[in-house]
């Protein structure tokens, strides 16, 4: 009873908004796909039916991130042994719509224990403003579990910031391991997560770390042995669907990066045979994959790495460039699944609702990230919020350097949207926020 006189009426909006979102999207016209890939359904089905007793141990296979898999294993075993694929489906996003829901109010509590109130009901208002954690969340893709991640690891960083308990660095260390199991793109947050302790402890003497550091690394040590562990699990595991080891997929994919945005700056059309077949550096890359598939002294994995670490050396310039450009497409968004001429959102169609949505969705969204950008490099805006900074900086330069799609940078909206947040209760005070924050001492 304690807990329900604690929901304000604005926690109920989040949640009726929450289900209305929910409907309105998913009868968009434009929408994330169903299944993704079909391999974490496909995967997640198979270790359903294992505990159902309906297949064998060695039909198991998990051939990209382990996380997803593990997440719809729960709503894909209470949809039931006859379930067909349109009930695993709605089974899937009910269960990812209940943790996108939490998330929401995570971003909220984080902003509290950061120092405002006011912060929080403004992240609420920009989590709903561009809903793509309701988007994405309407498709069995990997995209759900590391927002949810993300938004742990805020949550637990302000509770340590906050509240200064052992057990909130766990909590942090729940969202890292979300994160990198859904993500495995976002391996480098844990050397850089180190890196970044290492740093404010013994280069800039930060008090806060200093006072920190064990239980930092405790969790740290904790993080990285399950990941290991998990790694070497997934590896174990029969996985006879899985005709490309990772090493491999990575070189294949990393290929690709070579030509995105390499002579064609501009042209941002996903990277498919079915949107850019005329694509002059889509036609290069399918040349150059034929031309290296065909070499007879060395397998395709390795002709692809030692054509990469070339080209990257005699092409410096270009590698420069496409990595900013990479940077920048990644933080804009794009709906990709409807072309121009037939795009529209009930009465208002065509090309130049097209450019405008496009133009009105980006200005939403770069306006957060350079308000997220002038808030940070605040000094007291970085050492509140540098360690949060980390997830952001490993996928921009994972993805970067490799290649890059715009959901990929989704992930770290729960640290844009709370540092906006912060930047708009300081600097645009109004009767939401009733003033300037301050911060908790």
């Amino acid at each position: 009873m304690k807990f329900i006189s604690k929901i304000s009426r604005f926690d109920i909006a989040i949640c009726l908004l929450s289900m209305a979102l929910y409907v309105a999207i998913s009868n968009a016209p434009f929408k994330a796909k169903p299944f993704g890939d079909y391999d974490f359904h496909i995967e997640a089905k198979t270790i359903a039916k294992v505990l159902w007793s309906q297949e064998s141990y060695d039909a198991i296979s998990i051939t990209k991130a382990p996380g997803p898999v593990l997440f719809y294993i729960a709503p894909y075993f209470f949809a039931g042994p006859n379930a067909t694929d349109d009930q695993y489906w709605l089974a899937g996003i009910l269960w990812t719509g209940l943790f996108m829901t939490i998330a929401v109010f995570l971003i909220k509590a984080a902003c509290k224990n950061f120092g405002s109130e006011q912060a929080g009901k403004i992240a609420v208002l920009l989590v709903f403003i561009l809903p793509l954690h309701v988007y994405y969340s309407l498709g069995i893709l990997a995209e759900g579990l590391a927002f949810f991640g993300c938004c742990v690891m805020v949550y637990g960083y302000s509770k340590v910031y906050a509240k200064n308990r052992n057990s909130s660095w766990l909590v942090f260390g729940c969202g890292v391991l979300a994160l990198a199991l859904a993500r495995p793109n976002a391996v480098l947050v844990l050397p850089l997560l180190l890196v970044f302790a290492l740093w404010e402890t013994f280069i800039r003497k930060n008090d806060f770390f200093i006072l920190q550091w064990s239980k930092f690394l405790v969790m740290w040590v904790m993080v990285a042995g399950v990941l290991f562990s998990v790694t070497i699990v997934v590896k174990q595991l029969p996985n006879k669907r899985q005709t490309v080891k990772q090493e491999g997929y990575l070189g294949y994919v990393a290929l690709i990066g070579r030509y995105q945005f390499r002579e064609e700056t501009w042209d941002w059309r996903f990277w498919d045979d079915n949107i850019r077949p005329n694509s002059k550096d889509y036609q290069n890359w399918q040349q150059k994959m034929i031309e290296l598939k065909t070499k007879n002294e060395v397998s395709s994995t390795d002709a692809y790495y030692d054509f990469l670490i070339h080209d990257i050396l005699d092409h410096p310039i270009i590698s420069i460039k496409q990595f900013l450009v990479r940077s920048l497409f990644g933080h804009t968004l794009q709906v990709s699944s409807v072309k121009k001429e037939s795009f529209g959102i009930g009465p208002l169609r065509g090309k130049e609702f097209y450019w405008f949505f496009h133009l009105s969705l980006n200005f939403l969204n770069l306006s957060l990230l350079v308000m997220s950008i002038l808030f940070v490099i605040r000094k007291d805006g970085f050492q509140k919020f540098g360690i949060l900074l980390v997830p952001w900086i490993a996928l921009v330069l994972f993805h970067g350097i490799i290649y890059m799609e715009q959901r990929y940078l989704f992930p770290i909206r729960p640290v844009m949207i709370v540092l906006s947040s912060f930047f708009m209760a300081h600097y645009f005070p109004n009767p939401l926020t009733f003033g300037k924050f301050k911060w908790n001492t």
